[in-house]
């Protein structure tokens, strides 16, 4: 007859209990935790701003424009072509311009 000790029988279920935590196909993220890389697709916060063809730098100088009458001023980029044509001015550079 064989005999059983209780050592035996407690090492056998850790065993198994073990192997079942451990076969698992599948886990998830625990609560609170972040992935480490930026999964495909996703947006990364710590990439470079990429400014658009076109768009007014955050460092752009501005000059004021006054009216031929002195009515008003605006501020306009530097640098911006002016035409002026029956009385209405425009500014003008690459894809912007103002009227």
């Amino acid at each position: 007859m064989i005999v059983r000790t209780p050592l035996a029988a407690s090492s056998i279920a850790l065993v198994l209990a073990l192997s079942a935590c451990g076969s698992s196909g599948s886990s998830t993220p625990a609560a609170g935790s972040t992935p480490a890389t930026v999964p495909a697709g996703a947006v990364d916060p710590n990439a470079p701003e990429v400014v658009a063809p076109g768009d007014i730098p955050d460092d752009q100088v501005f000059v004021p424009y006054t009216s031929a009458d002195g009515v008003f001023t605006v501020q306009v980029p530097e640098g911006w072509a002016r035409t002026e044509a029956g009385g209405v001015v425009t500014f003008t550079d690459k894809y912007n311009s103002i009227t």
